[in-house]
C-alpha cells in the first residue's frame, strides 16, 4: 500500500502518491539549490510550479484521479532534469520534444503603442520592423482599414505577461531552461533600460498607448452591452411576434395584414396531416435564428462562455431538420397540383336582344377588392366580417365568332392530384354575370366556396364577336379587368378616343374610329 497526500501546487490541490511527492520535493530542492534566494531565482521556480500545475491540470481526467511517479517522470523529461539543464556540456533537446502550440499575443516587451505589431511578428518569427512597415504601408492605401482591425486586435488579444506566454507566443518549448532564460532576460533588460535611460518618446507614446487602449476597452464595454441589449431584444421580439402570429392579425412580424397569414394559408392549401408538422417546421427554421441572436445578445451582456457550442450545433441539428421537413412538405403538396381539369358554361341566346353592339361593364358584386389582401397566382386572401376568403379576378378575352351571334363561354379551372377533384374544385368557383338589354354585366371578382382550399382556381370569360359588330367597354373595365388585348389594334393608345371596337375579318378589334 501507498500513501496518498494532497499537495497544493501553485494554488491547485492534487492527489498524488508517496513516490510522486517524493520525486517532485526532490526536483524543487534541486531548482531552489542552485538558482538561491534572490527575487530573480524565486520568479523562475515560480513559474515552473506554474508550468508543473499546467501539465497537471491536462493529465487529470477527474478530481479524485491520483497522480503516480510515472507522470511527474514524464512532466520532468518535458521541462528537462536539473542535470540537463545545469550541466554545462549538455542541451535542451531532451526537453523540447513536448508540442507547444504556439499562440498570438501582444509583445509588451516591444512596444511601441499596442504591441500588435510585436507580437505578430513573434508569432510568425519575422523580424518586428517589417511588420510595422506593412501596417503603415497598409494604413496609407488602405482608406484606414488596417487602423480599425489594428484597434480591434489590441481590444481582444491578450498581452504576453507571464514567461509562460512569453514562451507560447514564440512557439518555444515551456521547460526549465527557456522559463530560466525568459526570467533573466527580462531582468536583464530592466537592468539596461535602468542604465541607459531609455528613450522618452518610447515611455510617452507607451503610456499614450495604455491610454487608449484603457478607453477603447472601457467603450468597447459599454458597446457590447448595447449591442447585446439590441440583439436580445431584437430576437425576443421576433420569436414573441411569430408565436403571436399564429393566433393575432396585425402582430408586429405582420403588420400590414388584417388576418392571420401564418395560420389562415396553410390550413387553405395543405393537408390537415401536414398542418402540425408544418407549423413545428416553420417554428424551428424562423426561430432559430432569431434565439441565437437572442443568445449571443446575452453573451455580449453578461460575458458567460459556457455551453455556446454544444447550444449552436444543437440549434443548428433543430434548423436543418425544419427546411428539409418544409423541403418534403412542399414537394408533397405539389402532387395536389399535378391534374388539371377545364369546365366549360356556354351561355346561349345572348343575341336575341342584342344586334349590332354590346356594352361591356364590369359591375360592383358583394365582395369588394381589399387593398391589403394577400395575393398568391391571382387568387385574393382577404378578410370579410372576420371570415377569411378566397376571390380572383376573371380574365376577359375577346375573339371572332364563327356564327353571327354574340357568344359568351365561361371557363373553370381548377388543379388537383386526380382529374375528378380537379373537376371538383371547379365546381366550387361561382360566378355571376347577367345580360340587361345590350348591356353584359360581369362581375368584377368569382368568389372560391370557403370549404374547399386552394387549388389554383382561375376564371376566364370569352366574349365571342361576329365581324363588324361592335363591343364598347365602359372605364373600370379599361383600367382594371383583366383584359387578354392581343386581338385589339393599339388598345391602350385608343380607348380614350372611343370606347366602342368592331371585328375584322382577321379576328382583330379595330377602333371605330380607325374604320376606313
Amino acid at each position: 500500500m501507498k500513501k496518498t497526500l494532497d499537495v497544493n501546487i501553485a494554488g491547485y490541490i492534487y492527489h498524488i502518491d508517496q513516490d510522486a511527492y517524493d520525486k517532485l520535493l526532490l526536483y524543487f530542492n534541486k531548482l531552489e539549490k542552485h538558482y538561491g534566494e534572490n527575487d530573480e531565482a524565486k520568479e523562475i521556480v515560480k513559474d515552473i510550479e506554474q508550468r508543473i500545475a499546467e501539465l497537471l491540470n491536462e493529465r487529470k481526467e477527474s478530481d479524485n484521479v491520483v497522480f503516480s511517479i510515472s507522470t511527474i517522470n514524464e512532466i520532468i523529461d518535458i521541462l528537462g532534469s536539473p542535470e540537463d539543464i545545469f550541466g554545462e556540456e549538455s542541451n535542451d533537446e531532451n526537453s523540447h520534444t513536448y508540442k507547444v502550440n504556439k499562440k498570438l499575443y501582444r509583445d509588451d516587451d516591444k512596444r511601441i503603442i499596442g504591441g500588435v505589431s510585436a507580437g505578430i511578428a513573434a508569432y510568425f518569427g519575422l523580424p518586428v520592423l517589417l511588420i510595422r512597415t506593412i501596417l503603415v504601408i497598409l494604413c496609407l492605401f488602405g482608406y484606414g482599414f488596417p487602423f480599425i482591425i489594428y484597434i480591434i486586435l489590441w481590444a481582444t488579444v491578450p498581452k504576453a505577461i507571464t514567461p509562460l506566454q512569453k514562451l507560447e507566443m514564440k512557439g518555444e518549448p515551456i521547460n526549465v531552461s527557456n522559463i530560466e532564460k525568459t526570467i533573466k532576460s527580462e531582468y536583464e533588460e530592466v537592468k539596461d533600460n535602468l542604465k541607459k535611460n531609455t528613450p522618452k518618446f518610447k515611455s510617452t507614446a507607451s503610456k499614450i498607448g495604455d491610454t487608449l487602449y484603457d478607453t477603447f476597452n472601457s467603450l468597447g464595454k459599454v458597446l457590447s452591452i448595447l449591442i447585446g441589449t439590441c440583439l436580445a431584444g431584437l430576437g425576443i421580439i421576433v420569436i414573441i411576434s411569430f408565436i403571436s402570429s399564429l393566433f393575432l392579425a396585425n402582430s408586429i412580424i405582420l403588420p400590414l395584414v388584417d388576418f392571420n397569414i401564418i395560420s389562415t394559408i396553410p390550413d387553405l392549401v395543405l393537408s390537415s396531416a401536414n398542418l402540425t408538422l408544418f407549423y413545428i417546421c416553420l417554428f424551428l427554421v424562423i426561430c432559430i435564428p432569431f434565439f441565437l441572436i437572442t443568445y449571443l445578445g446575452f453573451r455580449l451582456i453578461f460575458k458567460f462562455r459556457s455551453g455556446g457550442a454544444i447550444i449552436t450545433l444543437t440549434c443548428l441539428g433543430l434548423w436543418i431538420f425544419g427546411i428539409v421537413n418544409l423541403a418534403l412538405i412542399g414537394g408533397n403538396q405539389f402532387k395536389n397540383f399535378k391534374e388539371k381539369a377545364d369546365n366549360y358554361t356556354i351561355a346561349a341566346n345572348l343575341d336575341s336582344t342584342i344586334k349590332d353592339v354590346i356594352y361591356i361593364n364590369n359591375r360592383n358584386n358583394e365582395l369588394t377588392h381589399d387593398d391589403d389582401a394577400l395575393v398568391i397566382k391571382d387568387i385574393y386572401f382577404a378578410n370579410v366580417d372576420d371570415y377569411t376568403v378566397l376571390y380572383g379576378k376573371p380574365q376577359i378575352i375577346f375573339e371572332k365568332s364563327e356564327t353571327s351571334s354574340y357568344e359568351l363561354i365561361i371557363k373553370r379551372q381548377a388543379k388537383d392530384k386526380t382529374k375528378k377533384g380537379a373537376f371538383k374544385a371547379t365546381e366550387n368557383i361561382s360566378y355571376n354575370w347577367n345580360l340587361q338589354d345590350s348591356i353584359l354585366h360581369l362581375d368584377r371578382y368569382f368568389n372560391i366556396n370557403n370549404d374547399i382550399k386552394w387549388k389554383d382556381q382561375q376564371l376566364t370569360i370569352f366574349i365571342k364577336i361576329p365581324v363588324d359588330k361592335k363591343i364598347c367597354l365602359d372605364d373600370y373595365t379599361y383600367e382594371h379587368a383583366e383584359i387578354d388585348n392581343d386581338n385589339f389594334k393599339n388598345f391602350y393608345r385608343n380607348y380614350k378616343e372611343s370606347s366602342c371596337w368592331v371585328m375584322t375579318e382577321k379576328g382583330i378589334l379595330i377602333n371605330e374610329n380607325e374604320i376606313e
